[in-house]
């Protein structure tokens, strides 16, 4: 699959009519398309388990999409919207990195400091805070369909100290990736 994108065709229900946004593409990152063609491919033991893993990935994608199209009752310029759109947009395409404040700014034309505060005043959380919840989002996944150590997983998504990663994990979600990994696995 040499194109990175996905068609979808969304539709939103408001009241007694539907409004179709027929066609719209998606960027999906590499982990994704590579992870389905590899299970794919592969087939194995835990096959069932990974594709309801790649489609809930993908649902993600779609509600992604959907909120998008559908910010009418927030009270925000388009412009504010654009700016929140790109962003969300490079922290997705770079989740695999370590992001840094610079590469944001430089990536939507805002200087650092105001690109900070903008996010912090219109989303109502920090900048930092909200990228580790969308890594940890992931780790959660990467935990439930891959064989891969948590230090791997936490290279994997640009964390280069593994107990840094845990720490942020547990603190995210109130136990360790290890115990998050064997309770998931148990049920």
């Amino acid at each position: 699959m040499n194109d990175k994108r996905l068609r979808m065709h969304l539709s939103i229900y408001r009241g007694k009519h539907r409004d179709f946004f027929d066609g719209k593409d998606i960027l999906m990152d590499d982990y994704l398309l590579k992870a389905i063609d590899k299970e794919i491919r592969l087939r194995d033991d835990y096959y069932i388990d990974n594709v309801l893993c790649f489609f809930k990935s993908l649902w993600r994608l779609a509600i992604r999409e959907y909120n998008k199209l559908d910010d009418e009752g927030k009270n925000i310029t388009a412009w504010k919207k654009k700016i929140l759109r790109e962003i969300d947009e490079y922290i997705f395409n770079h989740i695999s990195k370590k992001i840094a404040l610079k590469e944001i700014a430089g990536y939507v034309n805002l200087s650092p400091s105001y690109l900070s505060t903008f996010f912090k005043n219109n989303k109502g959380i920090n900048l930092f805070q909200y990228i580790h919840v969308l890594k940890i989002e992931h780790a959660k996944e990467l935990l439930t369909v891959d064989k891969k150590s948590i230090k791997e997983i936490a290279y994997l998504l640009g964390y280069s100290d593994p107990f840094y990663f845990t720490r942020v994990f547990k603190k995210l979600e109130g136990i360790g990736p290890s115990q998050y990994r064997e309770r998931v696995i148990s049920y």
